[in-house]
């Protein structure tokens, strides 16, 4: 167990610097405890997946997130909206379906900035992330807007009220938010 949370820990310092998906240079198979299940799809799935590349000049920003992640207590109350984020920003990168993908990370978004108290969730949502990710007052008033606009989608494919698309440059534009958020 103990191994098992550290390579998770690692797995999450490398998501939250760079994107990609982690390649091993192998699939261990143990009879007893399989590590993956091996499905039709599994094959496609994995070759749709974008490689996760570092460099070597990269090690020292990735150590430092490990650290950062190992010091959390995520059993605390007060760190489980970070967890929860964490984790649904890591579920996101490893899915191949972009609809998937994009529902993860807006339940992040939502853990980190929705709160507990009550109130209109897209307007909270909005005005506490671009409040604090935004470097001025334009980028400010784009975030806010996006933002609103992502959540509406998200919102609406819960719902069934709208069709499951989602163009990729948004998918990208809100990785690199919760990514920027987490951090």
């Amino acid at each position: 167990d103990v191994a098992k949370n550290k390579f998770h820990v690692i797995l999450e310092s490398f998501l939250l610097h760079v994107d990609g998906n982690p390649q091993l240079g192998t699939i261990h198979r143990n009879i007893n405890n399989p590590w993956i299940h091996v499905s039709n799809n599994f094959e496609k799935d994995v070759i749709k997946q974008k490689t996760l590349k570092f460099q070597k000049k990269e090690y020292k920003e990735i150590l430092k997130i490990f650290n950062s992640l190992k010091q959390i207590d995520f059993s605390k109350k007060e760190n489980k909206f970070l967890d929860i984020a964490i984790r649904r920003f890591s579920s996101a990168l490893a899915r191949t379906d972009s609809v998937d993908q994009f529902i993860d990370l807006m339940i992040s978004i939502e853990a980190l900035y929705g709160g507990s108290d009550k109130g209109e969730i897209t307007t909270k949502l909005s005005y506490r992330l671009a409040t604090l990710i935004a470097k001025n007052e334009k980028e400010r008033e784009d975030y806010w807007e996006f933002t609103k606009k992502m959540y509406s989608l998200r919102s609406g494919i819960v719902h069934g009220s709208k069709e499951k698309m989602m163009p990729d440059e948004d998918l990208e534009k809100i990785i690199k938010l919760v990514r920027k958020s987490i951090h």
